[in-house]
């Protein structure tokens, strides 16, 4: 072969290996993980494993505020108190206004159960959460806070169907966990985020778009906010949306778990227009404490 047609024949070969490597940047914001490993690397992040095993049950009071953001535009500030056993859960936010008195979630291992904000009406967010009740019987709601976070089990998380990606989000570099436990959500879409650098769990998010023929009352506050919506019946496409967040990690009793947690809830659509944030700061903690079982029952 001739100088020249060698060299033609290099070009083209260096040229074929190039195309044939994926785009950089393409590559790194689709990158595959292998989901097993990054949950692995999670539960590991929260601290030793016979530390967690040992834990049966774990509490936090702290305070709690609640900014009202469509429908209302104000703030109050109160109290809040996280407990958890096994795979119960009780979550309070209290404020003790007379026409917002806060919330209280809670599932018993049986049933899920919250606080109304007033005879027969519930707040949009505990409507959410016990219309779509298996958020809390999955053990998703709370993150690592909760005993029954089923990503500290194995068995769970074999049994889920998941799948790990990076993703851009919010201007940071997060893994996401598209994360579908064996028992379904219906038709809701939850992702779970972690901080690549520590693997904490760092938000989680749970979109439904639900066709709702259920009557939804939108003027539980009335007496302090400007009107949401009437009440009615939705019947044209909801779209609702709840996320948790989570930061200011420290050790805590042998754990490294967050001391803040917020939920944000949305919805708009048939059901009306709802946006609220609640940022709960954790102050006190206690671990293995002997558990009144009425703390999982938000309606005695």
């Amino acid at each position: 072969m001739s100088r020249n047609g060698m060299t033609l024949s290099l070009i083209i070969l260096g040229c074929l290996l190039f195309l044939s490597q994926p785009n950089g940047s393409h590559a790194k914001s689709n990158e595959v993980l292998n989901a097993e490993k990054m949950v692995a690397a999670h539960v590991k992040s929260l601290g030793n494993p016979k530390t967690l095993a040992k834990i049966q049950s774990r509490t936090f009071v702290g305070t709690s505020e609640v900014k009202m953001i469509q429908g209302a535009n104000w703030t109050l500030k109160g109290n809040s108190m996280f407990v958890s056993e096994g795979s119960k859960l009780g979550i309070v936010l209290q404020y003790l206004d007379v026409n917002y008195p806060g919330e209280y979630f809670a599932y018993d291992g049986a049933d899920v159960t919250v606080k109304h904000i007033s005879p027969g009406r519930k707040s949009p967010v505990a409507d959410f959460l016990y219309r779509f009740d298996k958020i809390m019987k999955q053990g998703l709601l709370g993150g690592a806070l909760s005993t029954s976070w089923p990503l500290l089990s194995e068995e769970r998380t074999a049994a889920a169907q998941m799948k790990c990606r990076k993703v851009q989000l919010e201007g940071r570099e997060l893994y996401v966990l598209d994360y579908r436990p064996k028992d379904g959500v219906g038709n809701m879409k939850i992702q779970i985020y972690f901080d690549p650098a520590t693997f904490r769990h760092v938000r989680t998010e749970y979109r439904v778009q639900d066709r709702d023929d259920a009557t939804v009352d939108h003027n539980y506050l009335e007496a302090a906010m400007t009107h949401i919506g009437d009440i009615g019946r939705a019947r044209e496409d909801s779209f609702y949306k709840l996320v948790e967040k989570f930061d200011d990690y420290r050790n805590v009793g042998g754990m490294i778990l967050p001391h803040r947690y917020i939920l944000e809830y949305s919805q708009e659509g048939g059901a009306g227009s709802f946006i609220a944030h609640w940022t709960m700061n954790a102050q006190v903690w206690a671990f293995n404490p002997v558990l009144d079982r009425k703390l999982f029952q938000a309606e005695k």
